[in-house]
């Protein structure tokens, strides 16, 4: 999981901000998939059971509702749709992500509401920020555990293998 955060911070510190947040909001679906491995829990389970344990007390506005279950209409909006609507299910129309700026300016949570439409906006970074510890302080948490069960599924979510995938390939990098 290492790898995966550094390059997610590495894509931010290059301002190319599309793959930062597609990658931060896959996090928890990485993470939820290891930590309930073997388990028959659907996927939007998944997430939003992680992202509300080791998200949500580190990112969360007082007037807004930004749950996990919200998150988790935002990334399938923008996995699936390539946008940050919401349907206006939890109080607004759709998310805005906002990267740094020149101005120096940060509103960590703002809605903004028009005849229209309602948005929610919220930094980049913050979110960033809020999932990396979350991924972090889960990580040291299933390192220590002594049933091996979860560091053993995170051993098998995709990565970069830099000696290959045996048996299948050999001394060959491979994402995998």
């Amino acid at each position: 999981m290492e790898p995966i955060l550094e390059q997610i911070r590495a894509t931010y510190d290059s301002g190319i901000w599309y793959p930062v947040v597609s990658s931060m909001l896959m996090l928890p679906d990485a993470c939820g998939a290891a930590e309930f491995w073997g388990q028959e829990k659907k996927p939007r389970q998944r997430y939003i059971e992680w992202y509300d344990k080791w998200v949500a007390p580190h990112f969360s506005p007082a007037n807004v509702k930004f749950d996990g279950s919200v998150v988790y209409i935002i990334r399938n909006a923008l996995m699936h749709e390539a946008t940050g609507f919401t349907r206006g299910t939890h109080g607004f129309d759709r998310v805005l992500f906002t990267p740094p700026n020149q101005h120096g300016v940060v509103l960590e949570f703002f809605l903004s509401q028009t005849q229209n439409e309602t948005a929610f906006q919220v930094t980049i970074l913050g979110m960033l920020n809020a999932i990396e510890n979350g991924v972090r302080n889960w990580l040291t948490e299933i390192r220590a555990d002594d049933e091996k069960r979860r560091e053993n599924a995170v051993a098998k979510l995709l990565q970069y293998r830099p000696d290959g995938q045996p048996p299948h390939i050999i001394g060959i990098p491979v994402v995998s």
